[in-house]
């Protein structure tokens, strides 16, 4: 899958206008993701009370700005196909459960906005070198950045003159959902950056979101730690994993997407390419599981990030991680499976199982085997195992069993040239000394278009995971309530929290005086 981006700046705004106006309009939902000069002290962010987090937030998009804005349109195209999907070996039987491409067609624009505030802002170190080291381009945001002025308008709005406020405005007044991944910070730094001054208080702020965003907020980061239960829920896990799923099951995804044909010269336009691993080959060798575990960087798969950064000797590389937890979940779905069918044996024939058990069998991981979530605080959680307790790193990648299929009598690995091949394979360098090399291979980039199409999809997936399916013969603009996804709207994520922040208006909060003005204006603005 080739992943289109538009690029839009100063110079080329005008052009791209209607076509990005049209593509939120028409949207089922839009997906959007910032880039910031900067986030604070993160420890005010993690802080206990909820109400602190939010004042942190309010003084930090305040001093910081947004540097790059990225939306990602999805449009959902109802089928008009008739009988079942025949991709797999056999007819697909999931079409009613939106588990199939018949329903679950979307056509995605995809745009990577560079934005520069009139105000003067803080940009601090850390920011600059992270942005820089996933590729961010500061010399072009400043001389093609399309300028913005926070807080209240400056000056009289129209929807008519290209712009990012105007944009926002756009996407307020279109009512589309919108989907984030993390959306608390995100929330507090589009409204103080593109909408109007931040309220004073917390309640205050939530009602005026729930009015400005009426078909409601989707927060990616909640369901996938909340619902969907996955072992880690930063973006990059996330959606490699989401896209793997895709197509798991039998061959037939879930979803399937389709992008505009963008003239060959037309320069603005990138592509990025991302292809889940073809879900039928084989398990690597317990040997090779061994490696490949030693050379993933623990806190990047549990967390996301590292300290290190380009000095990290090991891989920051998605697929790494994910084929480690395939080979463990893959080996506990069979020991399962082998479980249940032994135990219908002992049930209806009285036999006995075979001594094919986690103590006994190389087929198991000895010390990983039915694994339960603990109650789960916002972050990673870790497991409670029924012989053994694993720390959240082993449950993230599942590696606790890195010797799952060895005896033991099992051997090291013969020589360094096994760890050279399965190296040079899956982090693409010849020569290990070279920690940049594997660091860059496996994290390849940050770009806010490009995480807001990711945002995008996971959601995608989600929704023909959880939602129910649509009435027959609809085929006029739909909505993410229309599948019936009232378990998913409007709950953020809330880091270290065991419940999410829940976008209401309360009884006891009323809406800011300056949200109320804001948005009667809009309202009255011709569309």
């Amino acid at each position: 899958m080739r992943v289109p981006v538009i690029d839009v700046n100063s110079e080329n705004l005008t052009e791209v206008w209607p076509s990005l106006v049209l593509a939120v309009k028409s949207a089922t939902f839009v997906a959007l993701d910032t880039e910031l000069s900067g986030l604070g002290d993160r420890k005010w962010l993690n802080a206990k009370c909820v109400e602190e987090r939010y004042k942190a937030i309010s003084h930090i998009a305040n001093t910081r700005a947004i540097v790059s804005l990225g939306i990602s349109a999805y449009k959902f195209l109802p089928s008009t196909q008739e009988g079942n999907c025949m991709k797999g070996d056999k007819p697909c039987t999931n079409r009613e459960k939106l588990q199939c491409d018949f329903a679950m067609k979307y056509m995605v624009q995809t745009f990577n906005i560079s934005v520069l505030c009139q105000q003067d802002y803080v940009v601090e170190a850390e920011a600059l070198r992270f942005l820089v080291d996933h590729g961010f381009d500061f010399n072009k945001q400043y001389s093609q950045g399309i300028p913005y002025d926070k807080g209240e308008d400056m000056t009289k709005l129209s929807l008519d003159k290209p712009g990012i406020r105007s944009l926002f405005a756009h996407i307020i007044l279109s009512q589309v959902p919108v989907v984030f991944h993390n959306a608390f910070v995100d929330l507090g730094f589009l409204y103080e950056n593109l909408y109007a001054t931040l309220p004073a208080s917390l309640g205050t702020f939530v009602s005026d979101i729930s009015e400005i965003f009426e078909a409601g907020v989707y927060d990616t980061k909640y369901i996938s730690e909340f619902v969907a239960h996955f072992p880690a829920s930063y973006l990059d896990y996330v959606f490699h994993k989401s896209l793997r799923e895709n197509s798991a099951d039998g061959g037939c995804p879930h979803v399937e997407l389709t992008f505009p044909k963008y003239p060959a010269q037309q320069t603005s336009v990138t592509y990025r390419s991302c292809t889940a691993p073809d879900p039928s080959r084989p398990l690597p060798h317990p040997e090779i599981l061994k490696v490949m575990r030693g050379l993933v960087c623990d806190n990047f798969a549990s967390h996301g990030w590292c300290i290190k950064r380009r000095e990290c000797t090991k891989s920051h590389d998605i697929d790494l991680i994910l084929d480690c937890e395939d080979v463990v979940t893959k080996k506990r779905r069979r020991y399962r499976k082998r479980k249940h069918h032994c135990e219908e044996d002992q049930s209806t024939k009285g036999a006995q199982c075979l001594p094919d058990t986690p103590h006994s069998s190389t087929e198991v991981m000895n010390s990983t085997v039915e694994c339960r979530d603990d109650q789960r605080n916002g972050a990673e959680a870790g497991s409670l195992c029924k012989q053994k307790k694993m720390s959240p790193e082993d449950r993230t990648f599942g590696l606790n069993g890195a010797n799952a299929d060895q005896s033991e009598e099992s051997k090291e690995p013969e020589s360094r040239e096994i760890l050279q091949t399965i190296s040079e394979k899956i982090a693409g360098v010849e020569d290990l000394s070279k920690p940049q090399a594997i660091y860059t291979n496996g994290n390849k980039g940050h770009r806010a278009g490009f995480d807001a199409f990711m945002t995008g999809f996971a959601m995608a997936t989600f929704v023909a995971r959880y939602g129910s399916a649509l009435s027959s013969g609809h085929k006029n603009k739909v909505s993410l309530s229309d599948w019936g996804l009232e378990e998913l709207v409007n709950k953020v994520c809330l880091s270290g929290k065991s419940i999410p922040m829940i976008v209401t208006k309360s009884s006891y909060c009323k809406t800011s005086k300056q949200h109320t003005e804001k948005l009667e204006i809009l309202r009255s603005l011709p569309l």
